[in-house]
């Protein structure tokens, strides 16, 4: 049931069936190799309209003519050497999606710590079954990039981010799910001296798919807004379920009832404050609450905003630390997180400790031991 829930494999899920709406920016390139190779070594790009004076053959662009540059590929190469990336989009319409592309990624980071801001590089034309007529598009390779606006003049500039590309997961158990397609060799996705292949990668999706009708991989780039917190989720309860089951709050949660014997806290005892570490001030229910953290107890610690949570949480850390533990604080927001690091200070005890966000992989920060 928790599979089902957090792996959405409807048409509904962009990574299945991408669309090209107000969240896309569609880019010229005359070479997706070249341009991940540029990324990979530093290069930022500016994002640029179409010239007025190109026809695209159509009131908008679509995704099987984006490929296809005409007479346009030295102009388009050009425009590559100088860092610059023409976009099918005119000024007015590349205007407005960059700046909302650039507000979703703004509140993206200062909400959910997460950069869900990619360069969607190949799609797969895909098809429900032999009888449908509508084209389904999917992108096959994301790459993380962090997106700037230096000035007026500029405009809007991407750079790669910290995060490593990957391979469209979710399309891949999509395929996997309704066509039996098993694609190997591509989670992690190949690499070459820059970083990722992308010729290798596109090569083993076209080996794949070869025997299907009508099915394509086509050579185009996008830049959008895509999320896979959902399916790091997912990966872990398929493969990890087992692991997972032994902890005991999680196997309270399969089996609907508690599995172990929980005994009642006695609240409003006194606890001595000598073996207690106290990096801020605490009143009885906090310390109480450290306390209880220090001996591995499990409970919920709620109260009304300004009554001192986030101070307990920085405290149960410290002791946490001072024991040569490890902690894994995670929190829906970001603010959560920042509060609570803010308050830690910059000089932690011993141990080590990360703070995530919920759900997305590798937005972590350690503190070294000293």
């Amino acid at each position: 049931m928790w599979e089902r829930k957090l792996l959405d494999l409807s048409l509904r899920n962009a990574l299945i069936n991408m669309r090209l709406t107000r969240s896309v920016i569609p880019l010229y390139t005359s070479s997706l190799d070249e341009l991940e190779d540029a990324l990979a070594d530093g290069s930022d790009f500016s994002i640029y309209p179409r010239p007025s004076d190109w026809q695209i053959g159509a009131s908008e662009p679509d995704f099987e003519t984006m490929h296809n540059l005409g007479g346009r590929e030295s102009i388009i190469k050009s425009e590559f050497n100088n860092r610059r990336l023409r976009s099918a989009l005119t000024q007015g319409e590349l205007s407005q999606r960059i700046k909302d592309l650039y507000r979703s990624y703004r509140v993206g980071l200062e909400e959910n710590g997460a950069n869900s801001l990619y360069l969607a590089m190949g799609l797969l034309r895909w098809y429900e079954g032999n009888s449908s007529i509508k084209p389904r598009y999917a992108p096959l390779i994301l790459i993380p990039v962090n997106i700037f606006r230096k000035s007026a003049a500029q405009g809007y500039v991407i750079r790669l981010s910290d995060e490593e590309p990957q391979m469209n997961i979710t399309l891949l158990e999509m395929l996997r799910q309704e066509f039996g397609i098993t694609i190997l060799g591509l989670d992690p996705l190949p690499s070459d001296e820059h970083g990722v292949d992308i010729r290798k990668s596109l090569t083993i999706v076209r080996a794949a798919i070869k025997n299907l009708k009508r099915w394509d991989v086509l050579e185009s780039a996008y830049l959008g807004m895509f999320s896979f917190s959902q399916f790091v989720m997912w990966n872990d309860i398929r493969n990890r379920s087992e692991d997972l089951a032994r902890n005991k709050i999680v196997r309270s949660l399969l089996n609907g009832k508690l599995a172990w014997n929980a005994c009642d806290m006695e609240i409003g005892s006194r606890v001595p404050e000598d073996n207690v570490f106290l990096p801020l001030p605490a009143d009885a229910s906090q310390l109480f609450a450290i306390s209880e953290a220090c001996k591995g107890k499990s409970f919920v610690l709620h109260g009304p905003p300004g009554t001192g949570k986030s101070q307990t949480i920085t405290a149960m850390i410290a002791n946490a630390l001072a024991q040569g533990k490890t902690v894994l604080f995670v929190a829906e927001k970001m603010a959560a997180l920042e509060v609570v690091k803010k308050r830690r200070g910059s000089r932690p005890l011993t141990g080590s400790s990360k703070i995530r966000k919920s759900g997305f992989p590798a937005r972590a920060m350690a503190i070294p031991r000293r």
